[in-house]
């Protein structure tokens, strides 16, 4: 589902200590960074201190209701196969914000949302307990290679863990297998899919 192409190297935005990719890693210091608990209280409210990894160039941070406007042109370009619709949009985002076994995660500089990862969890009797899975991740294309994907995917795997105690994170993409490879993710299965509601 991911159509963010794969930074070659991983690196920081310019100038700034690169953030753990790893969700073991990611409690690791790095300047000028603030962090506050994924708390499934925190989830329901529209905190801008929400779990934040905040440096120089931008943060990693929950979504809330004043980003929809930002986020919504990421989503759009990212469904490469449907046409997106607009109020069906706002609703799911809506949604988003107060599930607590969903996540909506952006990436900023300065005021400008530049990237999000939407990843939730669901039990699983084959994982003995919940597991995680990738939605969609979408970088900007202006801020591509310079490492938000890898911030964006490692704020995801913490979250699996934190707050969903999945055993593992999976997802499905079509052009972006070495950047995930990359973050030490395994190729497994296939991914189908069957079309339920054309009009839907």
């Amino acid at each position: 589902m991911s159509t963010t192409p794969p930074p070659s190297p991983l690196r920081s935005p310019p100038g700034k200590q690169r953030l753990p990719h790893r969700a073991r890693d990611i409690h690791a210091p790095v300047r000028g960074t603030t962090s506050v608990p994924w708390s499934a209280e925190q989830m329901d409210r529209d905190e801008p201190g929400t779990r934040r990894e905040e440096f120089s160039e931008g943060e990693i941070r929950r979504a809330r209701a004043a980003d929809e406007e930002a986020v919504w042109p990421l989503a759009r370009d990212l469904a490469t196969t449907a046409v997106l619709d607009r109020a069906t949009f706002a609703r799911s985002l809506q949604r988003l914000l107060h599930q607590r076994d969903a996540a909506l995660i952006v990436a900023t500089t300065g005021t400008e949302v530049i990237g999000y990862v939407h990843v939730l969890a669901h039990p699983a009797f084959h994982a003995n307990g919940d597991v995680a899975w990738v939605e969609e991740v979408m970088v900007a294309p202006a801020h591509r290679g310079a490492g938000w994907g890898a911030h964006l995917m490692a704020a995801a795997e913490e979250w699996a863990v934190a707050v969903a105690g999945a055993a593992y994170l999976c997802l499905a993409t079509r052009r972006a297998a070495p950047f995930y490879l990359a973050l030490g993710y395994e190729e497994s299965a296939a991914y189908f899919k069957k079309t339920l509601n054309p009009s839907g």
